[in-house]
């Protein structure tokens, strides 16, 4: 009788314990599941939030293009001082606060009559933490017709206040665009008819100063680099008196260096001979391939 008594209060215990064990893997699991919950609503109210911070600063950005759109058309040049940077990139054109609205002042009297409005949507492009661009189609009513312009400002955060930096549209680009390019080719067709003088090499040289050397164009190619050189008929000596600009001797090859370079990838160069006016330096990153540099500001070539 009593082992009987025994082993019933045995399985009892075993049933507790087995019990136990199940509400501690509920609690545990339960446990999981909340702080999964918790770290969920975290990130959601965090994107929420950044969302609304991003749709804030769209709404300030739209404010600022409805302000500089009501300013400009009345001509309230006190209101378009205030939100206006101190540098504007003006049409493509740098220019300081006191131009721009000198510039508006004199298109005022020009045009008495005028007034402008945003059609459709403004859109609110971010550029960086700090620049918002602004997008939209501007109509400009005046006395003589009614046109729209594709238009764009650009604003940054300056001390927690937003400010116009950028003003133009895309008629204003393209004609900007044409007149470069037409000035460009007048001026290369003009470098076409005037005569090379040809000046023959020295046998010496300095750094940092003005200089016009003649040879023949050659190009290497290093892993993802092209180069493009100057090989010289006979060799120079570059003089310096520096650590960081020594005197080079027997200086046949030099790389080639600055904007009058570029065009080079698109013509057929190699071989051609070639007159190089610039300025000589020595090399001091990675990016030079010879000891010897020149700056290049006018090439010319001779056949």
């Amino acid at each position: 009788m009593k082992k009987i008594i025994f082993f019933i209060i045995f399985l009892l215990l075993l049933s507790c314990g087995k019990n136990e064990d199940v509400a501690n893997s509920d609690n545990s699991a339960n446990s999981n599941k909340f702080s999964n919950n918790n770290e969920n609503i975290k990130k959601t109210n965090n994107e929420k939030s950044t969302a609304n911070n991003e749709k804030s600063t769209e709404e300030e950005i739209k404010n600022m293009v409805t302000i500089w759109n009501t300013a400009s058309s009345n001509a309230d040049f006190n209101t378009l001082e205030r939100i206006l940077g101190d540098k504007i990139d003006y049409y493509q054109s740098l220019v300081s606060r006191n131009y721009y609205i000198a510039d508006q002042k004199r298109f005022f009297q020009k045009n008495p009559v005028y007034s402008q409005r945003i059609v459709g949507d403004i859109i609110v492009t971010r550029l960086s933490d700090n620049k918002m661009l602004a997008k939209f189609v501007k109509e400009v009513s005046t006395k003589r017709e009614t046109k729209e312009y594709p238009s764009y400002l650009t604003f940054e955060n300056v001390n927690g206040s937003w400010k116009l930096v950028v003003e133009s549209d895309a008629v204003s680009d393209a004609n900007i665009a044409r007149i470069r390019q037409k000035k460009n080719n007048a001026q290369e067709k003009e470098q076409g008819r005037q005569p090379v003088i040809i000046t023959p090499n020295k046998s010496q040289y300095y750094y940092s100063s003005s200089i016009t050397l003649v040879g023949t164009l050659t190009h290497r190619k290093y892993q993802t680099t092209e180069i493009f050189l100057l090989r010289l008929s006979t060799p120079i000596t570059v003089i310096g008196d520096a650590e960081d600009s020594p005197t080079e001797t027997n200086v046949q090859e030099i790389q080639l260096m600055g904007n009058a370079t570029l065009s080079l990838f698109d013509k057929d160069v190699l071989g051609k001979r070639v007159q190089i006016t610039g300025e000589l330096f020595h090399s001091h990153t990675g990016h030079h391939y010879t000891q010897v540099l020149i700056l290049a500001s006018n090439i010319n070539f001779l056949n």
